[in-house]
């Protein structure tokens, strides 16, 4: 992949674009991206940068994006050159900074007026832990519903049907998601079928206030730490592999 495994997903899906797709699902495909490809897509879009349409299958880029991914990969290109020039000459110090995640801001016009977008730091390689929840007020149903809601906000408010069920551990409470996803339809999600296939997606657009997670409070210890001190035993047998030294 090259640099691409220093590249954020908006960079990477930016890249196909450049490459000719325009396919909405195709884009949200792309293997190996650090992140959510729909909160990558809805980035851009919020940027100027390209017009998405889920329901007619398009990304299309504006006018805007062409500067925008020039400068960008000119910037790059920069950074490339600057780490290969330090790498052949050792004592030399460091022209530019290769910490991706420290380049300047870049600019690129839009309608709206100058933007600045900053190149994204390169992701982390393990996602931070998602807090559990506590909702006790809540009977089993509604607690389902907070987990679903809680875990797309999470990983992505649209995700198959497929990914949430596994990812809140449906199996623990059998039938329950099911009956979590009838009051959660139309009030906080959609339920939409892929046509030719058997997949759903769920998309979040709305988080009700009954369902908001509350994060478990953290541990609390019941005294200071303390050391027993060495046991006799221990003191024992180091005495005896200081005679043996």
């Amino acid at each position: 992949m090259g640099r691409r495994k220093n590249w954020n997903a908006a960079r990477m899906i930016a890249d196909s674009l450049r490459a000719g797709d325009r396919s909405y699902r195709n884009l949200t495909k792309i293997p190996d991206l650090p992140t959510s490809a729909f909160a990558a897509i809805d980035e851009l879009v919020s940027k100027g940068l390209v017009k998405a349409s889920w329901s007619e299958d398009r990304v299309e880029p504006t006018e805007a994006f062409w500067p925008w991914l020039e400068t960008l990969r000119l910037a790059e290109a920069q950074q490339a050159a600057a780490q290969q020039t330090n790498a052949a000459l050792p004592g030399r110090q460091a022209v530019a900074n290769t910490d991706p995640g420290n380049l300047p801001m870049l600019e690129f016009a839009s309608r709206e007026g100058a933007v600045g977008l900053p190149h994204a730091p390169a992701p982390a390689l393990v996602k931070p832990r998602r807090p559990r929840i506590k909702r006790p007020d809540l009977d089993r149903v509604d607690q389902m519903c907070v987990k679903i809601i809680d875990f797309m906000n999470h990983y992505g408010r649209r995700l198959p049907r497929s990914t949430v069920r596994r990812g809140v551990n449906d199996y623990r409470y059998p039938g329950v998601f099911d009956f979590a996803l009838r009051r959660l339809r139309n009030r906080a999600l959609t339920i939409e079928k892929e046509p030719r296939t058997r997949r759903e997606w769920l998309t979040l657009f709305e988080v009700p206030p009954k369902y908001e997670a509350t994060a478990l409070p953290p541990k609390r210890r019941r005294h200071a730490p303390r050391s027993r001190g060495q046991s006799p035993w221990f003191r024992a047998l180091m005495a005896e592999q200081e005679l043996e030294d």
